[in-house]
Protein backbone atom coordinates (compact mmCIF):
# COMPACT_ATOMS: atom_id res chain seq x y z
CA UNK A 1 0.00 0.00 0.00
CA UNK A 2 1.15 3.70 -0.86
CA UNK A 3 -0.20 7.02 -0.22
CA UNK A 4 -0.54 8.23 -3.79
CA UNK A 5 -3.10 9.80 -6.60
CA UNK A 6 -3.75 8.37 -9.89
CA UNK A 7 -2.83 11.70 -11.44
CA UNK A 8 0.49 11.24 -10.20
CA UNK A 9 0.89 8.45 -12.65
CA UNK A 10 -0.46 10.17 -15.53
CA UNK A 11 1.74 13.69 -14.97
CA UNK A 12 4.36 12.40 -17.26
CA UNK A 13 2.15 13.08 -20.05
CA UNK A 14 0.91 16.57 -19.03
CA UNK A 15 4.98 17.61 -18.64
CA UNK A 16 5.66 16.32 -21.92
CA UNK A 17 3.44 18.21 -23.92
CA UNK A 18 3.44 22.22 -24.72
CA UNK A 19 0.24 23.45 -24.91
CA UNK A 20 -0.54 27.05 -26.90
CA UNK A 21 -3.55 28.39 -24.65
CA UNK A 22 -2.77 30.30 -21.60
CA UNK A 23 -5.17 28.13 -19.65
CA UNK A 24 -4.38 25.15 -20.51
CA UNK A 25 -1.19 25.73 -19.46
CA UNK A 26 -2.12 27.32 -16.11
CA UNK A 27 -4.37 24.12 -15.25
CA UNK A 28 -1.14 21.99 -16.25
CA UNK A 29 1.09 24.13 -14.28
CA UNK A 30 -1.51 23.37 -11.13
CA UNK A 31 -1.84 19.84 -11.87
CA UNK A 32 2.16 19.33 -11.54
CA UNK A 33 2.02 22.03 -8.15
CA UNK A 34 -0.15 19.49 -6.32
CA UNK A 35 1.87 16.33 -7.71
CA UNK A 36 4.45 17.72 -6.09
CA UNK A 37 2.25 18.74 -2.93
CA UNK A 38 1.18 15.35 -2.49
CA UNK A 39 4.85 13.89 -2.49
CA UNK A 40 6.29 16.12 -0.22
CA UNK A 41 4.03 14.66 1.73
CA UNK A 42 4.21 11.38 3.65
CA UNK A 43 0.12 10.70 3.43
CA UNK A 44 -0.44 12.81 0.32
CA UNK A 45 -3.18 11.15 -1.62
CA UNK A 46 -5.20 8.18 -1.70
CA UNK A 47 -3.94 5.25 0.33
CA UNK A 48 -3.76 2.56 -1.98
CA UNK A 49 -2.44 -0.98 -3.61
CA UNK A 50 0.41 -1.52 -5.88
CA UNK A 51 2.77 -3.69 -7.17
CA UNK A 52 6.40 -3.04 -6.47
CA UNK A 53 8.46 -3.52 -9.95
CA UNK A 54 11.76 -4.26 -8.37
CA UNK A 55 14.00 -2.63 -5.92
CA UNK A 56 14.88 0.72 -4.91
CA UNK A 57 17.84 2.36 -6.30
CA UNK A 58 20.22 2.08 -2.45
CA UNK A 59 18.45 -0.99 -1.62
CA UNK A 60 21.48 -2.95 -1.19
CA UNK A 61 23.76 -0.32 -0.05
CA UNK A 62 24.11 -1.54 4.15
CA UNK A 63 25.16 1.93 4.93
CA UNK A 64 22.07 3.94 4.23
CA UNK A 65 19.27 3.02 6.70
CA UNK A 66 16.04 1.49 5.58
CA UNK A 67 13.65 4.05 6.67
CA UNK A 68 16.02 6.34 5.01
CA UNK A 69 16.08 4.61 1.55
CA UNK A 70 14.83 5.54 -1.73
CA UNK A 71 11.06 4.20 -2.06
CA UNK A 72 10.94 1.16 -5.07
CA UNK A 73 9.05 2.11 -8.05
CA UNK A 74 5.21 0.59 -8.12
CA UNK A 75 2.30 0.40 -10.30
CA UNK A 76 -0.42 1.68 -8.91
CA UNK A 77 -3.97 -0.13 -8.55
CA UNK A 78 -7.78 1.57 -8.43
CA UNK A 79 -10.91 0.46 -8.76
CA UNK A 80 -12.68 4.30 -9.73
CA UNK A 81 -15.49 3.93 -8.05
CA UNK A 82 -16.63 0.94 -10.14
CA UNK A 83 -17.52 3.89 -13.14
CA UNK A 84 -17.18 2.55 -17.31
CA UNK A 85 -13.81 3.20 -18.20
CA UNK A 86 -15.00 3.69 -21.59
CA UNK A 87 -15.66 7.16 -21.08
CA UNK A 88 -12.39 8.08 -19.42
CA UNK A 89 -9.81 9.99 -21.86
CA UNK A 90 -7.67 8.05 -24.21
CA UNK A 91 -4.49 8.67 -22.42
CA UNK A 92 -5.66 7.15 -18.86
CA UNK A 93 -7.14 3.96 -20.61
CA UNK A 94 -3.82 3.50 -22.52
CA UNK A 95 -2.29 2.35 -19.48
CA UNK A 96 -5.51 0.45 -17.71
CA UNK A 97 -4.88 -3.17 -17.24
CA UNK A 98 -7.68 -4.95 -15.35
CA UNK A 99 -6.96 -8.24 -12.71
CA UNK A 100 -8.89 -11.58 -13.66
CA UNK A 101 -11.37 -11.65 -10.49
CA UNK A 102 -13.22 -14.83 -9.24
CA UNK A 103 -16.07 -15.51 -11.88
CA UNK A 104 -14.98 -12.76 -14.53
CA UNK A 105 -14.48 -13.73 -18.01
CA UNK A 106 -11.93 -11.24 -19.50
CA UNK A 107 -12.24 -13.24 -23.03
CA UNK A 108 -8.86 -11.83 -25.01
CA UNK A 109 -8.19 -8.53 -23.55
CA UNK A 110 -4.47 -8.65 -21.46
CA UNK A 111 -5.05 -8.77 -17.85
CA UNK A 112 -3.08 -9.55 -14.84
CA UNK A 113 -3.38 -13.07 -12.96
CA UNK A 114 -3.02 -12.94 -9.44
CA UNK A 115 -2.16 -15.88 -6.91
CA UNK A 116 -4.53 -16.92 -5.64
CA UNK A 117 -7.22 -14.88 -8.24
CA UNK A 118 -8.51 -11.85 -6.97
CA UNK A 119 -11.70 -12.18 -4.69
CA UNK A 120 -12.69 -8.77 -4.87
CA UNK A 121 -16.34 -7.38 -5.40
CA UNK A 122 -15.23 -3.87 -7.95
CA UNK A 123 -14.04 -3.96 -10.79
CA UNK A 124 -9.88 -3.93 -9.93
CA UNK A 125 -7.51 -1.97 -12.45
CA UNK A 126 -3.53 -1.86 -12.57
CA UNK A 127 -2.24 1.10 -14.15
CA UNK A 128 0.92 -0.06 -16.19
CA UNK A 129 3.10 3.07 -15.53
CA UNK A 130 6.32 2.72 -13.59
CA UNK A 131 5.72 5.39 -10.87
CA UNK A 132 8.86 6.40 -8.82
CA UNK A 133 7.44 8.08 -5.59
CA UNK A 134 9.93 10.08 -4.16
CA UNK A 135 8.74 10.57 -0.78
CA UNK A 136 6.08 7.88 0.02
CA UNK A 137 6.80 4.92 1.21
CA UNK A 138 5.34 1.25 0.59
CA UNK A 139 4.02 1.16 3.84
CA UNK A 140 1.84 -2.05 4.81
CA UNK A 141 0.97 -5.41 3.16
CA UNK A 142 -2.38 -6.42 3.91
CA UNK A 143 -5.02 -9.42 4.56
CA UNK A 144 -8.12 -8.83 2.55
CA UNK A 145 -11.08 -9.04 4.42
CA UNK A 146 -12.84 -12.10 5.02
CA UNK A 147 -15.50 -13.72 2.01
CA UNK A 148 -17.77 -16.75 1.74
CA UNK A 149 -14.70 -17.71 -0.86
CA UNK A 150 -11.97 -17.38 1.38
CA UNK A 151 -13.40 -17.53 5.23
CA UNK A 152 -9.64 -16.22 6.75
CA UNK A 153 -8.82 -13.57 4.32
CA UNK A 154 -5.60 -13.95 1.86
CA UNK A 155 -2.51 -11.68 0.73
CA UNK A 156 -2.53 -11.76 -3.00
CA UNK A 157 0.84 -12.06 -5.13
CA UNK A 158 2.16 -12.07 -8.63
CA UNK A 159 5.38 -14.68 -9.89
CA UNK A 160 8.35 -13.39 -10.87
CA UNK A 161 7.71 -13.90 -14.59
CA UNK A 162 4.33 -12.28 -14.44
CA UNK A 163 6.58 -9.52 -12.87
CA UNK A 164 9.35 -9.31 -15.67
CA UNK A 165 6.14 -9.04 -18.36
CA UNK A 166 4.72 -6.59 -16.43
CA UNK A 167 7.60 -4.22 -16.19
CA UNK A 168 7.84 -4.38 -19.21
CA UNK A 169 4.28 -4.10 -20.32
CA UNK A 170 4.98 -0.87 -18.47
CA UNK A 171 7.56 0.41 -20.45
CA UNK A 172 5.69 -0.72 -23.71
CA UNK A 173 2.73 1.58 -22.66
CA UNK A 174 4.58 4.21 -21.67
CA UNK A 175 6.86 4.48 -25.03
CA UNK A 176 3.98 3.96 -27.36
CA UNK A 177 2.17 7.02 -25.98
CA UNK A 178 5.68 8.99 -26.20
CA UNK A 179 5.74 7.62 -29.95
CA UNK A 180 2.21 9.34 -30.77
CA UNK A 181 2.45 12.53 -32.65
CA UNK A 182 2.18 15.71 -31.13
CA UNK A 183 -1.41 16.33 -32.32
CA UNK A 184 -2.75 13.00 -30.60
CA UNK A 185 -0.70 13.81 -27.06
CA UNK A 186 -2.00 17.00 -26.83
CA UNK A 187 -5.48 16.18 -27.62
CA UNK A 188 -5.09 13.68 -24.55
CA UNK A 189 -3.88 15.64 -22.19
CA UNK A 190 -6.46 18.36 -22.92
CA UNK A 191 -8.84 15.38 -22.10
CA UNK A 192 -6.68 14.31 -18.75
CA UNK A 193 -6.65 18.07 -17.63
CA UNK A 194 -10.73 18.24 -17.87
CA UNK A 195 -11.04 14.61 -15.93
CA UNK A 196 -12.01 14.12 -12.95
CA UNK A 197 -11.29 10.67 -11.47
CA UNK A 198 -14.50 9.06 -9.98
CA UNK A 199 -14.32 8.83 -6.21
CA UNK A 200 -13.47 5.56 -4.63
CA UNK A 201 -14.72 4.35 -1.19
CA UNK A 202 -12.72 4.36 1.27
CA UNK A 203 -13.82 1.03 2.83
CA UNK A 204 -12.91 -1.02 -1.13
CA UNK A 205 -12.04 -4.41 -0.67
CA UNK A 206 -8.67 -4.21 -3.31
CA UNK A 207 -6.76 -2.50 -0.35
CA UNK A 208 -5.44 -5.87 0.83
CA UNK A 209 -3.06 -6.24 -2.82
CA UNK A 210 0.86 -6.82 -2.08
CA UNK A 211 3.21 -8.67 -4.27
CA UNK A 212 5.39 -11.67 -3.90
CA UNK A 213 8.62 -9.08 -3.45
CA UNK A 214 10.34 -10.03 -0.60
CA UNK A 215 10.61 -6.31 0.94
CA UNK A 216 6.87 -6.17 1.21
Amino acid sequence: MIFASVRQAYQYQIDQVELSRAGSRYTAQQSKKACTAMESQSDGGKLRPCVILGPGDDDDDPSIPEDKRKPPPVALLATFGMADIKGFPRGVQHHLVPIHATGIDLGEREHLHTTPDWDGRSPQYLIAYEYNPKEHKVIRHFRSPKSERMPYGTNYNIGHETLVQLNTLCWRRTVAWQRKNEVLKKRDVKALLAWKPPKEPKDWDACTFATGASDV
